[in-house]
């Protein structure tokens, strides 16, 4: 079994569509998304991962990734306004 990425693979697209809806939940939350704010979701799967949190890592992994994505589109549109 392969663990590379495949664009045929609908698990994989699933994954990216749940980040992505993250992302888009979350973009008009004024909420810091700093370093620091990426740091505790990281610190946070981390504990999913050695099943002390109450999220599985699935759900931390696609938080993270809608945080990064609202990070990037907030410095896109800084870059932009400037």
């Amino acid at each position: 079994m392969s663990t590379h990425y495949d664009p045929t693979n609908e698990k994989l697209d699933r994954a990216a569509s749940e980040i992505l809806a993250n992302a888009n939940h979350h973009a008009f939350i004024h909420q810091p998304r700093t370093i620091g704010h990426l740091m505790e979701e990281l610190a946070e799967l981390a504990l999913a991962l050695d099943g002390l949190h109450e999220h599985p890592p699935e759900l931390e992994l696609i938080q993270l990734g809608g945080s990064v994505i609202n990070m990037l589109r907030e410095l896109y549109m800084s870059k932009e306004n400037n």
